[in-house]
């Protein structure tokens, strides 16, 4: 089962999932989730831990 990535969205005014979420890497060296808004297609991050995106990132 896929984990289900949920963002803050600021526009509806509440959390919510993202579509096609994707590992990416800031320029501090931090690990996010980058993904679609569900509601507004707005595009969305949550910094998440090494640990969680070796979990659910790593093939």
């Amino acid at each position: 089962m896929e984990k289900v990535w949920t963002a803050y969205d600021e526009d509806v005014g509440k959390s919510v999932n993202l579509v096609d979420p994707e590992l990416i890497t800031l320029a501090n060296g931090q690990k996010a989730v980058l993904g679609e808004s569900e509601l507004t297609g707005k595009l969305l991050h949550i910094i998440i831990s090494s640990e969680q995106a070796k979990k659910y990132f790593e093939k």
